[in-house]
């Protein structure tokens, strides 16, 4: 049998990477959170509000198995209630007759609520939300507002927001997210439909 002495060098990531890596587990365990929020068990370390089953869950890379259901546009009532539950005001309106979507649409859709939830419980601190959905002819209307008061300049990355462009990006539609004139955040997008 052959021996190999070969020498592989692997180069560490640097520090950002780290840091990168750290942001996207905390985005996890929110988004863990948001959908699964009967897994919050018992404190860790003596703090209560410490999700003790997520974060062992998370940890063992059982988060978001790929063989679990992908959340649709059916679950966002769910996901409202649970906002709803962590203290924030918000209400869900469907505008227009909703349709069959295809499925990637309305997984995207359902994202682009979410992160637009996540966002308002992050930097709007206890404001009145209300998230839109529009059927249209052409396309269909995510919308996420609140009267917060958010602002630019928050301690956040935007990777959330850069997230959403993606989504929109590949179905060729339309984005944007800023602060409202009276105050608060708006988060809109138009993904068109191929009926």
């Amino acid at each position: 049998m052959e021996q190999f002495e070969e020498v592989i060098e692997v180069e560490r990531p640097d520090a950002s990477d780290d840091k990168q890596a750290a942001r996207e587990i905390q985005r996890q365990l929110s988004v863990w959170l948001l959908m699964y929020p009967d897994s919050i068990e018992s404190p860790i370390d003596g703090c209560p509000s410490a999700p003790a089953k997520a974060a062992r869950a998370l940890a063992r890379g059982e988060a978001e198995s790929s063989r679990q259901p992908q959340p649709s546009l059916a679950d966002l009532e769910r996901l409202v209630t649970t906002t709803r539950e962590a203290g924030m005001r918000v209400d869900l309106a469907i505008e227009g007759e909703p349709y069959e979507l295809p499925a990637a649409l309305e997984l995207s859709a359902f994202r682009i609520v979410q992160e637009g939830l996540t966002n308002a419980l992050k930097h709007a601190g206890n404001a009145q939300t209300k998230v839109t959905l529009r059927y249209g002819e052409r396309n269909l209307e995510v919308e996420v507002t609140d009267d917060g008061a958010g602002s630019t300049d928050g301690p956040g990355t935007r990777r959330g927001l850069a997230g959403i462009g993606e989504r929109v990006a590949v179905f060729g539609g339309r984005f944007e997210a800023g602060p409202r004139p009276g105050g608060g955040w708006t988060v809109r997008a138009a993904l068109p439909l191929t009926r």
